[in-house]
């Protein structure tokens, strides 16, 4: 077996063509997960459609998010998971037209 795609992976069917920093882009997104998890459902079955577009294959919910990688706000992403890093449980209140120098 030949050993011509050893360091550069999957990419190596593209030969010398292109440049290197365009292959490099094309194998980083070629190793992404198939599957994120769903910020509705909570379920690993998360699917690009295409360009941006996301769709969970178990509650067929649809989401925009990147391109090529799937990634939720952070507000969503606390709600799905029942927490909140520093909650301190108290509110804060701001008056209007304070200002803190």
């Amino acid at each position: 077996m030949s050993r011509r795609t050893r360091k550069v992976g999957s990419v190596g069917r593209m030969g010398p063509r292109y440049g290197v920093r365009i292959r490099k882009q094309i194998l980083d997104v070629e190793k992404l997960p198939d599957t994120y998890l769903c910020p509705n459902c909570a379920a690993e079955s998360v699917k690009r459609v295409s360009a941006g577009i996301w769709e969970c294959k178990k509650c067929k919910h649809t989401f925009a998010s990147n391109a090529y990688f799937f990634s939720t706000p952070k507000a969503i992403h606390r709600e799905v998971t029942g927490g909140h890093e520093g909650d301190t449980g108290g509110s804060i209140t701001k008056e209007a037209g304070s200002r803190e120098a």
